[in-house]
Formats: structure tokens, C-alpha cells, sequence
């Protein structure tokens, strides 16, 4: 009987919670997400960095999303380095007998491509 009980409790309590976590619906999670029909660069929407406030004509938005598609397409190999650094980082970090100096030259390796992501964020 004090089994079935705390049996019951606890597929109550889960029942609690996932009906919680459905009652709120797709899109309430953490981030700013991106609206309808809007991807990287995009330029209408109430996105106030992707021109929706900006009132821009349809030809500026227009040349506004192509710019920003210029940039996310330059920085792809800039990211794709950097997510290569930060792997070969945490497995120096894993590895046994590995010395100080190995880990700070790696992380100054990505020091440089995070200075020349900002410089290129900052150009764009």
C-alpha cells in the first residue's frame, strides 16, 4: 500500500511538471529566435538590428539582408577554426602531463581569430 502511494506521488508529480512544460507552447525559451521568414540577415520584422525599426524602404532592407548574408558567409571558416581550436583546447586540457605553455599558445591561437572575428564584426 505505501508503495502504491508513493508510486502515485511521484507519476503526480511528473504529470505536474510536463503538463507545465507543454502549457507554455513552442518559441518561450531563452534567446531573441528570429520572427516569420527571418534567417540570418535578415531585414524586416520588429527585429530593431535587422531594420524593422529602422523604417527602411524594401530595397534597403533588401541590400541590408544581402550584406548581412555577405558577412555570415565570410565568417563560416573564421567559425568553423575556431570551433577547431576550441576542441583541440579541451582535449589538451584532458590530457595528462600536457604543460602550461601548450595551453596558453593554443589559447592565444584563438585569441588571434577571436580579434579578427571582432575586427570583422566591427567592418561589417
Amino acid at each position: 500500500m505505501k508503495k502504491t502511494l508513493v508510486v502515485l506521488g511521484l507519476v503526480a508529480v511528473m504529470l505536474v511538471g510536463v503538463s507545465y512544460t507543454y502549457a507554455r507552447g513552442p518559441g518561450f525559451g531563452p534567446g531573441q529566435g528570429q520572427g516569420p521568414g527571418q534567417g540570418p540577415g535578415a531585414g524586416s520584422g520588429n527585429c530593431p538590428g535587422c531594420g524593422g525599426a529602422l523604417n527602411l524602404t524594401p530595397e534597403q532592407q533588401t541590400q541590408m539582408r544581402e550584406l548581412r548574408q555577405k558577412h555570415f558567409d565570410e565568417m563560416a571558416p573564421v567559425r568553423e577554426e575556431m570551433f577547431k581550436l576550441r576542441q583541440e583546447l579541451r582535449a589538451l586540457w584532458a590530457k595528462p602531463g600536457v604543460t602550461k605553455e601548450e595551453i596558453q599558445a593554443k589559447t592565444q591561437q584563438m585569441n588571434q581569430f577571436r580579434d579578427q572575428m571582432q575586427d570583422k564584426m566591427v567592418e561589417h
